[in-house]
């Protein structure tokens, strides 16, 4: 996590946080929504296409089976079994079991994704730290366990998951921090996305504008009630149509990222840019022009 720590938005109800702490989750719902927005913006975002993983045939052939982890499932005639500690989960199937090392909190909702008659993948999401959620994949082949990956965020249901392509939950941290949906490939026992592109969720509210008095929070929404970065100094983006220059106080709205690229997708004035970056070895400071981000950047709202 980056650093600079925005007040208030420690308390992240992102997607991707954990439901162990779903009470008050609950109760803080309407307060954390106005901090980092959880549903996904249905407005154009051009550039994203989601790319198929597989034909609908294979797709169809899938079945993934959810299971809760405070009683044994009966599965193929033996028993998945979850228990936790502080230190760990184990994971048993008949006579095979499994530790999976991480500060445990709880556990949520789990998954089976069948392979053939004996295998199957089952997905593990581990309630941590700060009510986050790291979800595990364990393959069994018909004898034992084996970790295939573990990846930051949770599946937010069985719709999550078709056929070998799994949309993941989670938060990423590029000029602020944002929810997102990354949909990932799971091929030769390897976790991979889907695209380079990962889309923030950026959905406006309206009332949020005039809820905040602090000179941050004006900064980081517009009137329109959509996160923005507010700019302390000209920048320059890019569009397929050409270059724009962009001045000093003007907002503009996070669209994406391409971390491969590293290029940083935005609207201003209904139309998509972006600018490309640069992140020191340390993965905590951007600079953009070599100018570092904390100059580029009014207020830059990261969570820890």
């Amino acid at each position: 996590m980056k650093r600079k720590i925005m007040v208030l938005l420690i308390c992240l109800s992102v997607s991707g946080m954990c439901g162990c702490s779903r009470q008050n989750q609950t109760e803080n719902e309407d307060d954390a929504q106005k901090w980092v927005v959880n549903s996904e913006n249905s407005e154009a975002v051009e550039h994203i296409p989601a790319e198929s993983s597989g034909d609908s045939s294979e797709k169809d052939e899938v079945k993934v089976i959810s299971f809760e982890p405070d009683s044994p499932v009966n599965y193929r005639g033996k028993e998945l079994q979850l228990s936790y500690s502080e230190e760990s989960v184990k994971v048993r199937y008949g006579d095979a079991e499994y530790e999976i090392e991480d500060y445990a909190d709880g556990i949520e909702t789990g998954y089976i994704m069948e392979m053939d008659d004996t295998g199957f993948y089952t997905i593990i999401q581990v309630c941590s730290a700060n009510d986050w959620v790291t979800s595990y994949i364990l393959k069994y082949d018909g004898n034992r366990f084996t970790e295939i990956a573990a990846q930051n965020g949770g599946v937010g249901d069985k719709s999550s998951i078709s056929g070998n392509q799994i949309t993941f939950d989670t938060r990423v941290d590029v000029f602020g921090t944002y929810g997102v949906k990354i949909p990932m490939r799971l091929e030769n026992d390897q976790l991979t996305n889907v695209d380079d592109f990962i889309k923030f969720v950026n959905e406006p509210d309206p009332e949020i504008y005039d809820s905040f008095d602090s000179p941050e929070s004006k900064a980081i929404y517009n009137k329109e009630g959509y996160r923005v970065l507010t700019l302390k100094r000209t920048l320059m983006a890019m569009s397929d149509d050409g270059n724009i220059e962009i001045g000093k106080g003007q907002q503009i709205i996070p669209d994406g990222y391409n971390e491969k690229e590293k290029k940083f997708y935005f609207r201003y004035q209904d139309k998509q840019y972006y600018f490309t970056y640069e992140e020191d070895q340390d993965g905590y400071t951007f600079t953009i022009d070599g100018v570092n981000q904390e100059d580029m950047f009014v207020y830059l709202p990261y969570a820890g």
